[in-house]
């Protein structure tokens, strides 16, 4: 299956900004793929960035786990840092914000880990990603049963905001 690869290329001031429209990829195997992954070039993150991601999915309504999970790293791949993750099951689509926040530092990062916003019960998810250097955001998805099931990546917008 091919991917969705881009590059952070767009300026406004100082926000970057990628935007993708149209469905993106299908997932209907029953392991961990990369559905879009997006390279940062070195030199646009700073200690204080925040990566905003807008992604809507589409997926087989039933009771079987669809999973999708956004990676941040420095190698592209599904061994990067698992920052968001989300289970659905009996809808039809799903929408979400993933904020990744730099602290103060090029090596240390914060996220809400919960789906949109609101409150949670659990501590901020952190990494420890050296931003100095290229990086990457893969929006990855997982289908756990299978025939049959679909989960699709249908349209995203990332934006970065260095102050």
């Amino acid at each position: 299956m091919s991917q969705f690869t881009a590059t952070i290329a767009s300026l406004i001031g100082k926000v970057w900004a990628v935007v993708c429209s149209g469905a993106v990829q299908t997932k209907t195997a029953a392991a961990e793929e990369i559905l879009a992954k997006i390279t940062i070039p070195a030199g646009i993150l700073t200690a204080n960035s925040i990566i905003r991601i807008f992604h809507t999915w589409t997926n087989t309504n039933n009771a079987n786990s669809k999973i999708i999970r956004v990676r941040f790293g420095t190698n592209g791949t599904t061994a990067d840092t698992q920052v968001f993750i989300a289970t659905i099951t009996t809808t039809v689509s799903y929408r979400t914000i993933t904020e990744i926040a730099m602290r103060n530092a090029t090596n240390s990062q914060g996220v809400f880990p919960a789906s949109g916003l609101g409150t949670n019960t659990g501590a901020l998810n952190t990494a420890a990603i050296d931003i100095t250097g290229v990086t990457y955001i893969d929006l990855t998805g997982e289908v756990t049963s299978h025939p049959g099931d679909a989960l699709q990546l249908e349209f995203f917008v990332i934006e970065i905001f260095n102050p």
